[in-house]
């Protein structure tokens, strides 16, 4: 049975930061179908509606999202406003493994937590970064979508 994964897009997202996404989940989960989801420009709140929506259709999933580093950005508050638990780690190893090619890394804002029984993962739009980064989140995922249920 394949497992789909939803990645949410933003309008000013990196081509190669989702092609990093793809190639690493296709070794990392390779029975999972990546569905990449563009979002319009919309709201802080047309998007935690939209984050809600997906979270709980099917329940126990994983949400990918991309977000920038532009300080309008609001994919990490949006996750922080729909999550009930946060992972603040998840940010916390993203932000260490860009730190040694990226030193502005200390200023991301990436995080993940569950919303329901869904865990929703920021990761950054930088493909080297989630290269990285994704192999060393990658098993601590399904514990925490466990945590959930």
């Amino acid at each position: 049975m394949h497992k789909t994964v939803p990645l949410i897009l933003l309008p000013d997202f990196s081509e190669a930061a989702c092609d990093a996404v793809v190639t690493s989940l296709a070794i990392l989960l390779p029975e999972a179908v990546l569905l990449p989801m563009h979002m319009g420009n919309m709201s802080l709140a047309d998007y935690e509606h939209s984050l809600r929506g997906l979270a709980n259709n099917p329940p126990g999933q994983l949400i990918l999202t991309l977000s920038s580093v532009d300080p309008t950005d609001f994919v990490s508050e949006a996750t922080r406003r729909v999550c009930q638990k946060l992972f603040p780690g998840f940010g916390t190893l993203i932000r260490q493994a860009a730190l040694p090619t990226n030193p502005a890394a200390l200023l991301w804002d990436n995080t993940a937590g569950l919303c329901g029984q869904t865990l929703i993962v920021n990761l950054p739009s930088d493909a080297n970064v989630i290269r990285t980064s994704l192999p060393l989140l990658f098993p601590a995922i399904p514990n925490a979508i466990r945590l959930a249920s």
